[in-house]
């Protein structure tokens, strides 16, 4: 006996009704929407491709360079020196950091703490400057 034949008296019976109302199609539709089963993967691929450098080693002639303009600005500091430098900032979630540039006025030159602090907030250790020229 094959299996439709089993059932072959209900082949042509009316289709049951529902005591249920019918959904909207909109709202059939919805249950079938994507949603993130996995949260904050995304973010996770994100910062697995997000790159970052290795710091950058100066020359003598650099670091030379880079005191000389820490002595001007020493000097001259009642005159809220402006500069143009640049650092090297540590990643906190992974190794290696960026190179930030960015022009500042010196507010404070800490030579035991070994750090320029900007009137614009930044707070720079001396050993990450890689470059920085007065005015």
């Amino acid at each position: 006996m094959k299996k439709f034949e089993q059932y072959a008296d209900m082949l042509d019976m009316p289709r049951p009704k529902s005591s249920r109302k019918h959904m909207a199609r909109i709202d059939r539709a919805a249950q079938f929407a994507p949603f993130a089963a996995l949260t904050g993967y995304e973010e996770a691929i994100d910062e697995t491709a997000r790159l970052t450098s290795g710091r950058p080693e100066l020359s003598e002639g650099e670091q030379e360079e880079i005191n000389l303009a820490l002595q001007h600005i020493a000097l001259h500091m009642q005159a809220v020196p402006e500069v143009t430098v640049s650092w090297f900032c540590e990643d906190p979630r992974k190794p290696g950091g960026e190179i930030r540039t960015e022009h500042l006025h010196i507010r404070k030159f800490d030579a035991s703490r070994r750090t320029l602090t900007a009137a614009e907030g930044e707070t720079i250790p001396l050993d990450d400057i890689l470059a920085i020229r007065c005015g």
